[in-house]
């Protein structure tokens, strides 16, 4: 880039679409390249025609920069750079000044840094800004960017995508199961799960839990934690769990949460009990 020429910005419109013309059959040409063409506007409001070449390679580019692109001063940079496909940005900033047309000073030309970014519904609209910086690396300049192409650039970058949350699974309905009391329930399986705890206050309350009369939890003290006992089932027979109360803890009833996974089933049971008074579960097996 060079610093003391001037341009007639309508003058350079015009040649922006000539350009667009005389530069298309080489972008056609040079499929692998990325080709962005625009203008920079300095502070002054000097604009200057700019192109920007380039490869794509897992975000990362490397390539050319063109100022004064067609102009008695155009001057060729390599540039270095990077692809945000999350934020749909180019970052570039020029290393090395290759070739300059004009008869200008090394001292007066000067390396641009810029980031442009894809416009909201566009497909090939870039815009941002740039700073410049000498040789010695003092800053310089600073503006406007605008570049058209490059359609291609995000392409095998991966976006960011909105993620919907799953679905909470819907709340298991709670049966109340009243001391005295049965309720059955149907399902499949040479085998079920059994969890029972005290999802209120915890106060002592004791349960034993009975299997076609046998124990399969004796005289155990309820908790917030779930104790899980697993069930074997007795073919294809009817089984029975009795719910037991030891006694009715510090809070009378004794109230016990029992949850059975059978299958591709799941029941949840509120069983309250008293001492000599149980509540009982029958599992009825389905084909």
């Amino acid at each position: 880039m060079f610093m003391s020429a001037f341009r007639n910005s309508i003058l350079l419109h015009l040649l922006l679409v000539l350009l667009a013309c005389f530069y298309a059959p080489a972008i056609l040409a040079q499929q692998e390249d990325i080709v962005l063409l625009g203008t920079i506007t300095m502070k002054d409001q000097q604009v200057y025609a700019y192109k920007l070449q380039f490869k794509n390679t897992a975000g990362k580019i490397s390539g050319f920069s063109y100022t004064d692109v067609n102009g008695q001063n155009e001057t060729k940079a390599s540039i270095v750079g990077s692809v945000n496909a999350a934020h749909t940005e180019v970052n570039f900033t020029e290393t090395t000044i290759i070739s300059s047309a004009g008869n200008v000073d090394p001292q007066n030309l000067c390396y641009i840094s810029g980031m442009i970014k894809l416009q909201p519904g566009s497909a090939n609209v870039w815009q941002g800004r740039f700073t410049s910086y000498t040789i010695e690396k003092r800053p310089w300049v600073s503006g406007d960017i605008i570049l058209m192409g490059g359609a291609e650039i995000l392409d095998g970058l991966s976006m960011p995508q909105k993620l919907t949350p799953a679905p909470k699974p819907a709340a298991l309905p709670v049966y109340r199961l009243d001391a005295g009391k049965s309720h059955e329930v149907e399902g499949q399986g040479e085998s079920a799960i059994l969890e029972i705890w005290d999802d209120q206050i915890v106060d002592g309350d004791v349960v034993t839990i009975m299997q076609n009369g046998e124990s399969v939890l004796n005289s155990y003290t309820l908790q917030k934690e779930h104790r899980q006992v697993t069930l074997r089932l007795s073919g294809n027979a009817t089984n029975r769990i009795t719910v037991s109360a030891n006694n009715n803890g510090s809070q009378p009833p004794n109230s016990a949460m029992v949850k059975l996974i059978w299958g591709n089933d799941e029941h949840l049971i509120n069983a309250e009990t008293e001492p000599g008074k149980p509540a009982y579960i029958i599992l009825r097996p389905v084909k």
